[in-house]
């Protein structure tokens, strides 16, 4: 192998273990956001509308990866051939795994598990520095997004400015439904 496709083999590995890396922020970073949450809804609360449809931590910390659909859907429908109910090599929950993964145009995670299926990619793996480049970004804006909440901050806030974070975010919210 020559020096340049094996150096290219160690970046894309490299990149590989920061993409998984940045997964177990953002599952960390929800984890402790489901309770910012709890607490924040709870000192709050008075001084915000109920929502007609309550928005989740989930809903915060979900990524949808802003790669092409034609390129999801072929590795999809390959993985759905293996996985599929109705096929004989069929398993139902993961199935409904890849079908998450595609509908969040999760490549890295397709890519995971066609290799845990022993599906082959190669073809598909042109793009995978790309892919994964995007990705990483699209996790530490995430990551990012949720630390800037009112949630985040109230609770991580510094305890001797306590009351003044309350006042900005009280007048931000009152600004919000006005």
């Amino acid at each position: 192998m020559s020096y340049e496709k094996k150096l290219e083999v160690i970046r894309v590995r490299k990149l590989k273990r920061k993409l998984e890396y940045l997964r177990l922020e953002l599952e960390e970073v929800d984890f402790i956001f489901q309770h910012c949450m709890k607490t924040f809804d709870r000192d709050f609360s008075e001084y915000v509308k109920p929502a007609p449809q309550k928005q989740t931590s989930k809903d915060v910390t979900t990524v949808n990866y802003d790669l092409p659909e034609e390129e999801i859907n072929i590795i999809y429908k390959k993985l759905a051939v293996v996985t599929h109910p109705d096929k004989k090599t069929g398993d139902k929950d993961k199935f409904q795994m890849v079908k998450d993964a595609k509908d969040r145009k999760d490549w890295f995670e397709l890519m995971n598990y066609a290799d845990e299926l022993n599906v082959d990619m190669k073809e598909h793996k042109k793009h995978e520095k790309e892919f994964i480049e995007k990705s990483i970004k699209d996790i530490d804006g995430k990551v990012k997004h949720v630390k800037n909440t009112y949630a985040w901050v109230w609770y991580h806030g510094d305890t001797s400015y306590r009351e003044s974070i309350k006042d900005t975010i009280i007048k931000d919210l009152k600004d919000i439904y006005k």
